[in-house]
């Protein structure tokens, strides 16, 4: 640690080795289901700016009972079926890194920045992936009365064999709160939630991958997307110190496209009303 004022002001380093059993595995003396290695660094900077650094090493061996109901179709003799697949066994090449930036507490502004870039593996397909996930938020009080809070979360995962997508999640959100008068307040936020998912296929011969319905029958997985926003009002009365009355209204909308804003459909709408009074004895 050095004096404040100085370029850095403090730099730390850890290291951190982790790993997980089941239950039996750990009694029987088997390897560790995950393990993970960091090598982490972290520095403060003149004017109260953080930065962040760690990189990892990991693997993940792939618990058969997690993928009971999937399948995959076979040709005997003459005949397709669908018998039961088998995951692989262990991937040890996961690595990467994970950034971090906090900017000081500034008079109208802060914000801090996370990227997660990784060698990884996507469970839902057992395969290796290039993971990407972003995080950004950033506040602005531009005055006593007005606060904005914005936050964006991207999380992405690519096939490492051939580049395609397999899933990715986008999530903006947005924070408005506005102090009317000492006793009316006013907070509006808004989620974009939009996540898609390609069929499954299996990662060594990339043929589709089934899974088992209800019935007990296998049926192909198709690509999912979802696009929802939801958009909740909230407004607050304190006439006095004990009294308030709460009003709030929300709404679940969702669309075919994402971000498009343009074919927008209702799918729930809540509304709420709270009061409460504080009596003095």
């Amino acid at each position: 640690e050095r004096p404040r004022g100085a370029t850095v002001e403090s730099w730390t380093a850890s290291t951190r080795l982790l790993g997980w059993w089941d239950y039996h595995g750990i009694r029987s003396g088997e390897a560790p289901e995950e393990t993970k290695s960091f090598l982490a660094s972290s520095l403060t900077l003149r004017g109260g700016w953080n930065t962040s650094l760690s990189l990892g090493w990991e693997t993940y061996a792939f618990d058969p009972h997690r993928y009971l109901n999937y399948g995959i179709e076979r040709r005997i003799g003459n005949v397709v079926d669908t018998v039961a697949w088998d995951p692989p066994n262990r991937i040890n090449d996961v690595y990467g890194l994970i950034f971090r930036l906090t900017t000081p507490e500034f008079t109208h502004f802060s914000g801090q920045l996370g990227v997660n870039r990784w060698e990884d593996v996507g469970f839902v397909e057992a395969t290796p992936v290039e993971l990407l996930r972003v995080t950004a938020e950033g506040n602005w009080r531009p005055s006593s009365q007005l606060r904005v809070n914005g936050r964006y979360a991207l999380f992405r995962l690519d096939r490492r064999r051939d580049g395609t997508n397999l899933t990715t999640q986008q999530i903006p959100r947005l924070r408005l709160e506005y102090q009317l008068s000492r006793s009316v307040f006013i907070r509006l936020v808004g989620e974009y939630n939009s996540l898609t998912l390609d069929a499954l296929r299996d990662p060594r011969t990339d043929e589709p991958l089934f899974l088992r319905t209800d019935s007990g029958r296998y049926a192909a997985t198709e690509p999912e997307e979802d696009n929802d926003l939801q958009v909740d009002w909230l407004f607050s009365y304190q006439p006095t110190p004990g009294a308030v009355v709460f009003a709030g209204y929300g709404s679940n909308l969702t669309e075919p496209d994402a971000f498009e804003l343009r074919h927008l459909r209702r799918n729930a709408d809540v509304f709420f009303i709270k009061l409460s009074y504080l009596f003095r004895l």
